[in-house]
């Protein structure tokens, strides 16, 4: 099914541009919202090889996503604000995605990929209507100490070969909070180049679960 451009404002106000698509199934349904990696330093946006592929695996499942820009982000107003503005982007979209005539309100989620991760986590610990979180490629070292109350079902999909947030942190990270689920994909990079597929089917899975 093709994606659907639509426009919305984060909770401050921000103009910003994301990506719909939901199934053909007229009930309403689950709906996950995805977060970008980084686009400063990674290139990160909403049209991306590996959330292009959550999206599909998410609809394959029956479950509708929105892939957001964040501030700053191509057609996205605002600047990048280190995880702070983004906050805001998050709750417009969850905003959004909850008042859509074919989505269950009480059955939303959050998928974030490296940068879009360390904003999604804390932020769907903040947000009652959040019922599950996805993480790929979770930035783990910066958590490692932390005393998040995990709440909410978490997946913690790592790449083992990921340089750039290396798995012996993430690995940590999940020891210190049990109830995490960590699922290691063997061989896959940061990026999880060339098993886009398979990193969003596993995400899929998880949701169909927790949803």
């Amino acid at each position: 099914m093709s994606a659907e451009k639509v426009h919305f404002h984060a909770s401050d106000g921000v103009r910003l541009e994301a990506l719909w698509q939901a199934p053909a199934d007229a009930r309403p349904g689950p709906a996950v919202i995805i977060a970008h990696s980084h686009a400063l330093l990674a290139g990160g946006h909403m049209h991306t090889h590996l959330l292009r592929a959550l999206s599909a695996a998410l609809l394959a499942h029956g479950i509708a996503a929105l892939r957001l820009n964040f501030r700053g982000v191509q057609g996205s107003a605002g600047a990048f604000d280190d995880g702070r503005g983004e906050l805001h982007d998050l709750a417009g979209a969850v905003d959004v995605a909850a008042a859509h005539r074919g989505v269950d309100p009480d059955r939303l989620a959050l998928a974030g990929y490296s940068f879009g991760s360390r904003v999604a986590l804390p932020y769907a610990l903040t947000d009652p209507r959040i019922k599950a979180v996805a993480t790929l490629g979770f930035p783990a070292r910066r958590f490692v100490q932390s005393t998040l109350d995990l709440h909410i079902p978490v997946l913690l999909l790592a790449g083992e070969a990921d340089t750039t947030t290396p798995l012996h942190y993430i690995e940590q990270f999940h020891a210190r909070h049990p109830t995490t689920t960590l699922h290691v994909m063997p061989g896959a990079n940061h990026h999880f180049h060339g098993e886009e597929p398979q990193a969003a089917e596993a995400v899929a899975q998880f949701f169909q679960l927790h949803l």
